[in-house]
């Protein structure tokens, strides 16, 4: 009975997620939504039925769940990058598409391990192993550590333009800025991004910034950011919070980030953790996760304030406004599951 005592609170837990997920999917009138959010809620099902099957001793059905969550999730994780690829072809972004490739071949390695391990013959003669040039761990080393220098460069300039702007900016003073209207930042294929408009008021005299940064999210109108002008100069300004920097910074915490589990998760599977009483890699994808959604809530409001999302913009983007909420909430779960709950030796 203690042995099936640990599978109830990731039984609840991800029960509620589920549905969370399924009475968002059932009330979303949009289509394309709907096609977005089903490998997620085919993921938090499978979740499900794998602890309820490890709870009454099915191991058996907990596997085939097991594997109808590695195909959602690999079909997400191919259709994610096969739309990105798509745009950048019609957009003749032919060197986007180089950043692509790394996360391609990681996720065909990860799905060929996951969905086919133990299926695979591998050459046993030593002379054809020999002839074999392209080995999949020097590849594999190769692509993670192209996106882990690709990744460090862009949170390098980043991080130094965002440090240059906060250098430029001290002794500056705040005062409220309120939206007021958009113009066009860029216009192609692949649709529209405006500058975001704020007019604020110095010494009775009103004055307008734009935002250095293009979005196709607008506020609502009246909406209020900080602005910092310059007290000799009150039309330099700057909107506090998002700038363009933090773009590459976001980026390239992705490109970061992402590699660094997968050697985690490889160094993991020699038992380098196996005398830890935590999930480590849990862990860090639980902050990873968090980290997404408190950084997307700061790039749009300037705060980390869900309170400030839901004034800031309209019910027009509710759902990426819970997409975004459930990024937080879900990172927080697995960072304390991981942390104050022992880790399973048991492979679900």
């Amino acid at each position: 009975m203690k042995d099936k005592i640990k599978y109830i609170i990731p039984l609840i837990s991800t029960t509620v997620v589920s549905g969370y997920l399924f009475y968002i999917f059932v009330n979303t009138p949009n289509f394309i939504t709907k096609i977005i959010m089903l490998p997620f809620l085919i993921c938090g099902i499978a979740s499900v039925l794998k602890i309820f099957f490890l709870l009454i001793d099915k191991p058996q059905f907990s596997n085939l769940c097991n594997k109808v969550y590695g195909i959602s999730f690999f079909t997400y994780v191919f259709g994610f990058l096969g739309y990105w690829c798509y745009l950048n072809i019609l957009a003749g972004s032919y060197i986007a598409l180089v950043f692509a490739i790394p996360f391609l071949i990681i996720a065909i390695k990860m799905m060929m391990k996951t969905l086919f391990k133990g299926k695979i013959d591998m050459p046993e003669n030593k002379a054809v192993k020999k002839l074999n040039i392209i080995n999949p761990i020097t590849i594999s080393s190769l692509l993670i550590g192209g996106a882990l220098i690709c990744g460090i460069v862009m949170l390098f300039f980043g991080i130094k333009g965002t440090y240059d702007l906060n250098k430029k900016i001290q002794g500056y003073q705040e005062v409220t800025g309120y939206f007021t209207d958009y113009d066009i930042y860029s216009s192609d294929e692949d649709g529209t991004t405006y500058k975001l408009i704020y007019s604020y008021n110095v010494d009775g005299k009103q004055y307008t910034v734009f935002t250095d940064y293009g979005t196709n999210v607008i506020p609502k109108d009246n909406s209020t950011k900080t602005i910092k002008y310059n007290p000799n100069n009150p039309e330099e300004a700057i909107v506090t919070g998002t700038n363009a920097s933090m773009g590459l910074i976001f980026i390239g915490f992705m490109f970061v980030i992402i590699p660094t589990i997968m050697i985690l998760i490889f160094i993991s599977k020699n038992g380098c953790f196996d005398k830890l009483n935590i999930d480590l890699i849990g862990a860090i994808i639980g902050l990873t996760f968090a980290g997404l959604g408190f950084g997307i809530l700061y790039m749009l409001t300037g705060t980390f304030s869900i309170l400030e999302m839901f004034r800031t913009y309209s019910l027009v983007y509710l759902i990426p406004d819970l997409i975004i909420i459930l990024f937080i909430v879900v990172g927080i779960y697995l960072l304390i599951s991981s942390l104050f709950f022992r880790r399973k030796t048991e492979r679900i």
